[in-house]
């Protein structure tokens, strides 16, 4: 077993009724925190595709990322179950909630496995939610939206808790489960594991006694990477498109590529690594007994620093670490070398996903361990052996009261400082009712503005919000189940909504290579001057303009479809096509246009 220091004897709750609270505060804690209105910013993604995969009526026109592969099988499962009996709302607030408790519940799990007091982890978990949220490189998060990591990052929890008490066969049954629900996640868990594994002393015997565990881990990782390993079955490379090209330097670059990262990002990382290193170097003060063995090889050192709880959980931020830096030579040896293909068919994995959240999971937790040996053992630091033994016991119980009030000082202070900075975090976030998924609405209306009504200037929500919401559910309730629409570029919620099928959407990237090159040849590529894609128009110059009648039918007869939504905002001419939407209505930022089959056909 690791060396690890006797949990503390003094505890404000004791028992089942304190799990329970401290679950329910955790639970707490994460609403507030990411408790933002449905669709989150990949629910409105991931959620229909679910629908679509248990349920072949809905959106069944011939949608391009609803067809593709489904790469995340257990979670498209059960959100598709969900779906079937739910709205899509419901199935977000059920699969959030579900997920949100197994988070709360590992969490509680891992903090006793690291001696962390009942009433300090529920702060540990609010300092790493924030240390995440505002210290990430590449756009990761651990808690949020329903989707397949929401709950692998959870069972990689119970995980964490197995591998820190030497509970290794069962740690690799949760491992393999992390890696059932989402392969990326539980991947790299496991790789950073793996070490830790490996130094144990007696390998041999320890393989012989956990095979059993093992192949079981294996075999359950098997259903959910199989289906992934499914979607890179077709060919990369379709002429000169490359399915990794794609998916690393245009679409998914702010996650999987470095040089395109933002510099904020690079900035709030950097604070990051700098924190970690700072916080490291006070932990290990904190704890003479472990600093004093840290020397000799790097092999020996490893070696110590994995015989503390804590030390297994700084470890692991350091494998997650080297991972990312992998990940950076490999982008910046492509770059040089001008071999991007071969780079970007290795940077597809997200190379810097685990140590976003496991830098600042290893930060949290050692402030954790620190506040809980400053306020739970307070007599370490106020008198050493030879001050017991020259010191009269009255003395030495009046000098331990007044650590203990001390430590309770500090434990008051740390919840003070992190309700603060946890009120201060829910204060920054838009306190609306727009879902995340609908921002990006908001954010990019076209040049061509139209005007507020003034009846409605007054409600909370935008017109344009207002907008969107009724010509989705006007499509809803008014057209065919089966029909195939060419939508605004500037949304990722039609699905979501309107509940019907989409040409392409720019969110609703397949996850197979023959989809993503389809996706970027009708999102991007003309192929042909007298053939758009579709996106929106553009000038010479580079401006956007609107959509002419005959290149709107053009492109009907090339993706097979009548229906058309258009964003006025990038519209300021009507085209000359049926007019559907609206009619005795008031909506000034979207109209519906049908093109029949008389024109696409020509007949």
């Amino acid at each position: 077993m690791p060396n690890s220091p006797k949990p503390p004897t003094r505890t404000i709750f004791t028992g089942v009724p304190s799990r329970i609270l401290e679950w329910l505060v955790c639970l707490v804690i994460i609403l507030l925190c990411v408790g933002s209105p449905p669709p989150g910013i990949n629910e409105s993604h991931y959620i229909p595709k679910a629908k679509s995969v248990w349920d072949p009526t809905f959106a069944s026109g011939n949608d391009l990322f609803l067809k593709s592969n489904d790469s995340h099988f257990l979670a498209s499962f059960f959100a598709g179950q969900l779906a079937k009996h739910f709205e899509f709302v419901e199935v977000a607030w059920i699969g959030r909630c579900a997920s949100w408790l197994l988070l709360c519940i590992a969490w509680s799990r891992l903090g006793r496995a690291l001696h962390i007091p009942t009433v300090v982890r529920p702060l540990v978990l609010l300092f790493w939610i924030l240390l995440v949220r505002y210290g990430h490189w590449a756009g990761e998060w651990f808690v949020g939206g329903f989707e397949a990591k929401a709950i692998a990052y959870p069972l990689a929890l119970f995980s964490l808790a197995m591998v820190i008490e030497n509970r290794w066969s069962i740690a690799w049954l949760w491992t393999g489960a992390a890696i059932a629900f989402h392969p990326v996640v539980g991947g790299w868990i496991a790789i950073t594991i793996m070490p830790i594994w490996i130094v144990q002393p007696n390998l041999k015997q320890r393989i012989g006694q956990q095979w059993l565990g093992i192949l079981v881990g294996l075999s359950i990782a098997a259903i959910g990477v199989w289906p992934a390993l499914a979607g890179f079955g077709s060919p990369d490379r379709e002429g000169d498109i490359s399915a990794a090209r794609i998916h690393v330097y245009f679409r998914l670059a702010h996650h999987l590529c470095p040089r395109f990262f933002d510099t904020q990002r690079w900035i709030a990382a950097a604070v990051t690594l700098a924190m970690f290193g700072v916080v490291t170097y006070v932990w290990l003060r904190a704890n003479p007994e472990l600093k004093c063995k840290l020397t000799g090889s790097w092999l020996h050192r490893f070696k110590q620093l994995v015989n503390d709880p804590v030390g297994r959980i700084v470890a692991i931020a350091l494998g997650s670490l080297v991972i990312s830096l992998t990940g950076w030579l490999i982008d910046s040896i492509g770059f040089v070398s001008g071999h991007n293909t071969t780079a970007s068919k290795l940077l597809r994995f997200y190379w810097f996903r685990w140590s976003d959240v496991a830098v600042p999971m290893a930060i949290a937790v050692m402030a954790g361990s620190l506040l809980t040996r400053w306020s739970f053992n307070p007599e370490l630091f106020q008198l050493s052996d030879a001050s017991h033994a020259n010191t009269s016991r009255t003395l030495r119980d009046a000098t331990l009261k007044d650590a203990t009030k001390a430590g309770s000082i500090r434990l008051c202070l740390a919840i003070v400082v992190m309700s603060g900075l946890g009120y201060v975090h829910w204060k920054s976030q838009d306190q609306d009712l727009i879902s995340p998924a609908d921002r990006w609405l908001l954010e990019k209306p076209g040049p061509f503005p139209v005007k507020e009504d003034a009846e409605y200037q007054s409600d909370p929500l935008p017109q344009r919000y207002r907008d969107w919401l009724a010509a989705c559910a006007w499509i809803r309730e008014n057209t065919p189940t089966d029909s195939l629409w060419l939508t605004p570029k500037h949304q990722q919620s039609f699905k979501w909504y309107a509940q019907r099928a989409e040409v392409v959407s720019w969110k609703d990237v397949p996850q197979d290579n023959r989809s993503i090159i389809e996706w970027y040849r009708r999102i991007e590529e003309a192929e042909d001057p007298a053939v758009l894609s579709c996106a929106p128009p553009r000038k010479s110059d580079g401006s956007i303009r609107s959509w002419t009648t005959d290149e709107l039918i053009k492109l009907a007869k090339k993706y097979k479809f009548n229906w058309i939504l258009i964003d006025r905002t990038y519209q300021d001419v009507p085209p000359l096509l049926e007019s559907k939407y609206p009619i005795h209505i008031d909506n000034r930022n979207f109209a519906i246009f049908y093109i029949s089959d008389f024109l696409i056909e020509g007949k």
